[in-house]
């Protein structure tokens, strides 16, 4: 069980470190950045967008995760323990 959560982190993780450099560059180019003020720290603008990315690798591991275990009730177990599969249909329904 503790393989699955690593997997998912790590896989996570990933997926955030790819994709902020690709929202990054999207938010510079649109213009969504949050702007130098008075009430503000930094001096140049610093773009939004890191939470999309954030979410982005966490949505994703989730999405594997229930299409790992909808196969999973199909009749597909991928190796997975015994104490996975047995919860694998409550996690689809």
């Amino acid at each position: 069980m503790t393989w699955i959560l690593l997997l998912a982190g790590l896989g996570s993780f990933l997926l955030a470190l790819v994709s902020v450099p690709i929202v990054r560059r999207i938010s510079t180019r649109t213009g969504f950045l949050d702007h130098p003020g008075p009430r503000k720290i930094h001096a140049t603008p610093i773009p939004y967008g890191g939470g999309l990315s954030v979410a982005l690798g966490f949505l994703a591991v989730m999405a594997a995760g229930l299409a790992g275990a909808w196969l999973i009730t199909r009749g597909t177990d991928f190796g997975l323990p015994a104490s996975v599969l047995r919860h694998a249909r409550g996690a689809v329904t």
